[in-house]
């Protein structure tokens, strides 16, 4: 079933660690930056998290943390760098 209808794809959906949203990435249209989101599944609200600095299609992977509260990205493109967003999610 269709949880929420979007403007843009998301993309590396996961659930929150209590099972109670799901976290994925969207851009708003084609050369926006990209957001982290979540989709409260209790009532279908979509929250917008906040951007995600220097994320890019070329390192798409976003892990996100069992506490919900923080996740790790890579920037950029094939890069040696990591990064970790702390306290994302209060």
């Amino acid at each position: 079933r269709i949880l929420v209808e979007l403007t843009a794809p998301a993309r590396f959906p996961q659930w929150s660690a209590d099972g109670s949203g799901v976290f994925y990435v969207h851009a708003a249209a084609e050369g926006e930056p990209f957001h982290l989101w979540l989709l409260r599944l209790a009532d279908r609200r979509v929250q917008d998290l906040g951007a995600l600095p220097g994320f890019t299609l070329a390192n798409p992977r976003v892990t996100i943390h069992p506490n919900s509260h923080e996740l790790t990205y890579m920037q950029g493109t094939f890069g040696n760098w990591l990064y970790m967003l702390e306290h994302f999610l209060k």
